[in-house]
């Protein structure tokens, strides 16, 4: 499969452009992003690249006074990994010792309660972003032994990786896009899990895979496909289950509690920083 990288130029430089911009390309097929030095470049499936409904959103993006230009050009899959790997994603620490995400070329560091390695490659989740730190110290503060869980649009697969750490027995991890799940299959594989976590190819429209069900369903995706999908989640939530959802903004919180209360689900927690939101949810017997 063929991508396109799409370099962006933003005027005057503002960080809520770089967190904006994201968000909202990933609602017309835009998969992964890189942010270095300023420099904003995002990458779409050749098949799914519609300039027209991008521009449409720099048009309406909230930002008056900001200036957003792009230049698009072809991506290879070797370019993608190679510039990946010239970042040296090295270490990211979650809370004050709770988990240490790092690169398989450092070592554990004892003095973490957690170790997570990962090679990120172009898969989101490392542990930088505000919405996977949230749900990674929310999971590590879950008893799981003996659970099951399901991770949708995993990613690196951290969250699944979290979630055995935490005792989980049996994860099921999705995503949409093909490096990502290689990627997680990797990341799995370096941290010891195979026999617990499997990844699958999809989005969902694929749920229920199986007759499992799930005690805690994970969902680190934007606004939209949370509200779109959520009934789809539900079915693969067991009676007393959590779900568990970031990747929005706090201003999107309301219309997604009411979705999750409209389904059967009572909220239990909520978290935010820097303007994004995590909430989890039980669902009632």
């Amino acid at each position: 499969m063929k991508y396109f990288e799409v370099t962006f130029s933003i005027e005057p430089d503002n960080e809520l452009a770089h967190d904006l911009l994201p968000s909202l390309a990933g609602e017309i097929g835009f998969e992964s992003f890189t942010d270095e030095d300023g420099c904003l470049k995002g990458y779409i499936q050749q098949d799914f690249w519609n300039e027209e409904a991008l521009n449409e959103i720099i048009e309406n993006i909230p930002l008056p006074d900001t200036k957003i230009t792009f230049t698009c050009e072809e991506a290879e899959y070797r370019d993608w990994n190679e510039e990946w790997e010239k970042q040296n994603f090295n270490r990211v620490e979650i809370g004050d010792n709770l988990c240490l995400i790092h690169s398989s070329e450092i070592e554990d560091d004892d003095s973490f309660c957690y170790n997570i390695s990962l090679n990120p490659k172009m898969a989101f989740g490392t542990g930088t972003h505000e919405t996977t730190s949230m749900l990674v110290e929310y999971i590590a503060s879950l008893d799981m032994r003996n659970k099951n869980a399901f991770d949708m649009g995993c990613g690196t697969s951290i969250l699944s990786i979290m979630a055995c750490l935490r005792g989980a027995d049996k994860v099921q991890a999705v995503d949409i896009d093909e490096w990502s799940v290689e990627n997680s299959r990797e990341n799995i594989s370096i941290n010891g899990f195979d026999k617990h976590i499997e990844v699958f190819l999809g989005d969902a429209s694929i749920l229920p895979i199986n007759e499992q069900k799930a005690d805690l369903f994970m969902a680190n995706i934007n606004r939209n496909i949370l509200l779109n999908d959520m009934d789809k989640y539900a079915k693969c939530i067991a009676s007393g289950g959590t779900l568990l959802i970031s990747g929005f903004y706090t201003e999107d919180a309301a219309v997604l509690i009411e979705k999750a209360a409209s389904l059967g689900f009572a909220q239990t927690s909520r978290n935010e920083r820097n303007n994004w939101c995590m909430l989890a949810f039980e669902k009632k017997q």
